[in-house]
């Protein structure tokens, strides 16, 4: 909504706040959509484990590829594990650009088919075959949280709660 992509989304750099809600931190190489290029330097920066392919080949970037950087986060908080591991930021790099991605239920069972296809959306290769900006995604996960909502609320069924351990890391 800002015009502004973050170029380096990655789980250091999203907190929670006090309110339970995720804050995306360190805008140190934040770029605007407005602004043509990759940086002064021509150069590929992030962090490879999660750079989508066009930031790493320093092609054009837009609201698409955080969309990119946020599947891989998704993905990674679904399986444990990041969806192309190698020994060498190069092999990562090649890895983005021309590996396919594991569906994550392959991983684990309980995802929902629903969430493993907007999460292989976001993972897409040519950045035209993401979601074009947060809002479609956001409607997409809705549409996915919206079955399981239902049947929560239904009078036949009962609710349950989970409580996953975390670490507070505010002052």
């Amino acid at each position: 909504a800002l015009g502004i992509v973050h170029r380096d989304l990655k789980p250091s750099n999203v907190m929670i706040d006090c309110d339970g809600n995720a804050r995306i931190m360190d805008f140190g190489i934040a770029h605007s959509i407005d602004t043509k290029g990759t940086t002064e330097l021509d150069i590929a920066i992030g962090t490879p484990e999660y750079m989508p392919p066009e930031q790493s080949d320093s092609g054009e970037i837009d609201p698409r590829s955080d969309i990119y950087s946020l599947g891989i986060i998704l993905y990674e908080m679904l399986t444990g594990r990041l969806p192309f591991k190698a020994d060498t930021t190069i092999e990562i790099i090649l890895k983005h650009r021309t590996e396919k991605p594991r569906d994550p239920r392959d991983i684990n069972a309980h995802i929902p088919e629903g969430l493993s296809r907007v999460i292989l959306k976001c993972l897409e290769k040519e950045k035209n075959r993401r979601w074009s900006d947060v809002r479609e995604l956001l409607v997409a996960l809705r549409a996915v949280e919206k079955p399981e909502t239902e049947r929560m609320n239904s009078t036949d069924s009962k609710t349950s709660i989970a409580v996953l351990p975390f670490k507070n890391m505010s002052a």
